[in-house]
């Protein structure tokens, strides 16, 4: 496998590793954002509006009590108002509760039903001070209200437990989800460290063995440079020493040339003297020649002459004896 082969995988495989981290984070993160916002908009509005609902009946049962204890017409008017207006504020509370589910559901209307029996309780109350039965309304209000009170109290008690369990439940998942998310993330950068510290070790073994046989091969050519270089000298020497031959045998050349050409402007000379000399042998030749046919011509007229002398000499001269025969 080649470097960039390597290099490659370990990025994808970083990518893909992050591409799991991410996935597993944005899992867990909507699981973790669902649960809080169930607990943000469920169950802790509904603990904070019951806690505020409780509050508001409280103080209600607590002026009601008064109630029993007012010395005047005004104070009780006061304190009608007063419980009028814890009412007004329960009762916006209670239309503003939103049930989870069913059994929630069933405690709201259980929770309106025995405040509905305290508030028709409590409407005996002031009828009873007006006609001076203190007595009877004081009995009302420890026989009929205080147990209904005390039911409300209970029901109220429910359903805190019930959107505190549920707000326990969303934390919870928000917990596991945190804690579910922490896990993967470690999984995975532990993975991550694991597969990077393989792939970047057996990345930097591949790169250590590749620069070790270009090292390798950088040495070889270097050697094979330096005895190139070497054979390169030794043939510059010996051109070198050639060359001084050359330029010996040159220098040599060189003389032998001046005198050939020494020798070759003699022979020139000799060669004029030569041709001088053949000139005036020629012209001599031609002369003797010349001389030569001219005797011959006179040769020729004397052996004519000779010729024509030798008839009438023979005839004078006959004799006896026998002739003598002149060649």
């Amino acid at each position: 496998m080649t470097i960039g082969r390597k290099i490659s995988l370990l990025c994808l495989t970083l990518l893909g590793l992050g591409a799991v981290q991410g996935t597993v984070s944005l899992i867990t993160g909507k699981r973790t954002a669902s649960a809080v916002r169930l607990a943000a908009t469920d169950s802790v509005p509904s603990l904070i509006l019951i806690n505020n609902v409780t509050g508001f009946m409280k103080d209600q049962r607590a002026q009601m009590f008064l109630f029993l204890s007012a010395k005047s017409a005004q104070e009780r008017t006061d304190i009608e108002t007063q419980i009028a207006d814890f009412e007004s504020k329960t009762q916006a509370g209670l239309k503003t509760y939103n049930p989870s589910d069913a059994e929630d559901k069933a405690n709201l209307g259980k929770l309106l039903a025995v405040h509905e029996q305290l508030l028709r309780a409590w409407q005996k109350m002031p009828s009873l001070i007006e006609q001076g039965k203190t007595a009877e309304s004081e009995a009302v209000f420890r026989t009929e209200l205080l147990p209904l009170a005390s039911e409300t109290r209970k029901v109220l008690a429910d359903m805190m437990n019930y959107n505190r369990a549920h707000a326990d439940s969303s934390l919870a998942v928000s917990m596991e989800s945190v804690a579910s998310a922490r896990l993967w993330v470690w999984i995975v950068l532990s993975l991550a460290i694991v597969l990077g510290g393989v792939l970047a070790f057996l990345l930097i073994r591949g790169i250590n063995q590749a620069l070790a046989g270009a090292a390798f091969e950088l040495s070889e050519g270097a050697e094979q440079v330096s005895s190139a270089a070497g054979q390169v000298s030794a043939s510059s020497q010996s051109l070198a020493q050639g060359s001084s031959e050359q330029a010996a045998s040159l220098e040599e050349t060189s003389a032998s040339t001046e005198e050939i050409t020494s020798m070759t402007r003699k022979n020139a000379e000799n060669s004029r003297s030569a041709a001088q000399l053949v000139s005036s042998t020629a012209e001599l030749v031609t002369a003797a020649n010349h001389n030569l046919e001219q005797m011959v011509g006179s040769m020729q007229e004397i052996n004519a002459s000779s010729d024509k002398i030798s008839p009438s000499s023979r005839s004078s001269t006959k004799s006896p004896s026998r002739p003598t025969s002149w060649r």
